[in-house]
């Protein structure tokens, strides 16, 4: 093995670890307080916390809506976008329509 070839893998194995360090958590809490954590990128789209919460409480995705800092969330947002940070949590409530 060549030093170039030791400097890839360093080289590599970084980008790997960086890619890790990037995940946070964040909560999704129902009205109820119960809290569901996710591991997430800043990049991750919010579509797939919310259809991965939806399908951990056992509810259809337009039956559940979700809000942040007091805004509906648009499922083709990322983290980043919506300034999601560490530790911040998302709302979940029940779409309620009249009758």
């Amino acid at each position: 093995m060549t030093s170039d070839d030791t400097t890839t893998e360093a080289t590599e194995a970084s980008a790997e670890s960086a890619e890790e360090d990037d995940r946070f958590l964040i909560g999704v809490r129902a009205a109820d307080g119960s809290e569901v954590t996710f591991r997430i990128r800043p990049t991750t789209q919010v579509q797939r916390v919310m259809s991965a919460y939806c399908l951990k409480i056992g509810q259809p995705t337009d039956a559940i809506r979700f809000l942040y800092d007091g805004d509906r969330i648009k499922g083709e947002q990322s983290a980043e976008e919506l300034g999601l940070a560490p530790g911040d949590t998302i709302d979940a409530v029940i779409h309620q329509t009249g009758s």
